[in-house]
């Protein structure tokens, strides 16, 4: 709250603050969201042999298994390292969390166009929409899962999100949709820099 505090005495604007320290945030968390997303990259450039691999062994899960830990070990990489940004992303949105739902300061605070309180949810639902988008373009971004089941579950993920996110406070969901579209052109950014 301090820092954002300070922000919004520079705009005049708690929204223009979320998004400036939501900048901040995913400038500071950058090398570790880089080292995650190069994972990544190497994991969609390993796609290829990972299907044959699951062709090979369509009938042998465990043997399947097997396979893939000895190709990641092979070729160095983490499959769960690709986690690490959306866990390290907790804490700062129960911090923005609790801001939004505590601080008086951010009660009826406008943003912009529709948007006359940051502390309580978009009535015309156009934030929570963008904010599943944004999380579907993530998504594409990324390698596909390995595994059917994930790849499903997945697929209804910006849906659930969505909908959860329905109720949340508009700045709450601003510095989602901030923080999800600064991860996807981060991602990009690796990608194309790393040619995976």
């Amino acid at each position: 709250f301090n820092i954002l505090s300070f922000v919004n005495s520079i705009t005049k604007n708690w929204g223009f603050s979320i998004i400036i320290v939501t900048l901040l945030i995913r400038l500071m968390l950058f090398p570790l969201a880089a080292a995650s997303f190069i994972s990544m990259g190497k994991l969609k450039a390993l796609q290829p042999k990972i299907e044959r691999l699951k062709e090979l062994c369509k009938d042998n899960k465990q043997q399947l298994s097997v396979s893939l830990i000895a190709l990641y070990k092979k070729e160095n990489i983490n499959p769960l390292s690709g986690c690490l940004p959306l866990t390290i992303q907790i804490p700062f949105f129960i911090a923005f969390y609790y801001v939004l739902l505590q601080s008086v300061e951010l009660r009826m605070a406008p943003f912009i166009f529709w948007i006359h309180d940051l502390s309580s949810s978009d009535p015309y639902y156009i934030f929570p929409v963008v904010m599943g988008l944004s999380v579907f373009i993530q998504q594409k971004v990324n390698p596909r899962p390995t595994d059917r089941a994930q790849e499903i579950v997945l697929l209804f993920m910006p849906f659930l999100l969505t909908l959860l996110f329905l109720q949340f406070a508009s700045g709450l969901v601003l510095y989602w949709i901030i923080n999800n579209f600064l991860s996807i052109l981060q991602q990009l950014y690796i990608f194309r820099k790393y040619k995976f």
